[in-house]
């Protein structure tokens, strides 16, 4: 599933559970949390969070996630979709 926001005509949101998708560094769906984290970078919400995900660095008011769902309740987790967004954005992550 990929999802598409628009706001007065241009892109301004993006997400997707789409494998073939994959970041610069070598994050798809499916990659473990921690991979993920050394990967990107990125910083890591916590699952006390509604969405939880792996915040990855990215320009200036551009909100780049890694959505992560957990693997069993091992505490682990794996990436699950990707959210992507030029502030004010068209959708909110986690809220499609």
């Amino acid at each position: 599933m990929t999802l598409y926001g628009l706001k007065n005509g241009r892109l301004r949101s993006f997400e997707t559970n789409d494998g073939s998708l994959r970041t610069a560094k070598g994050t798809t769906i499916g990659t473990t949390l921690k991979q993920a984290v050394k990967r990107q970078h990125g910083k890591w919400s916590g699952w006390g969070w509604q969405c939880p995900g792996v915040n990855l660095p990215s320009a200036k008011n551009v909100v780049f996630v890694a959505h992560i769902a957990k693997k069993n309740n091992s505490g682990s987790g794996l990436v699950s979709s990707f959210y992507l967004s030029k502030a004010p954005d068209s959708f909110s992550s986690c809220g499609s």
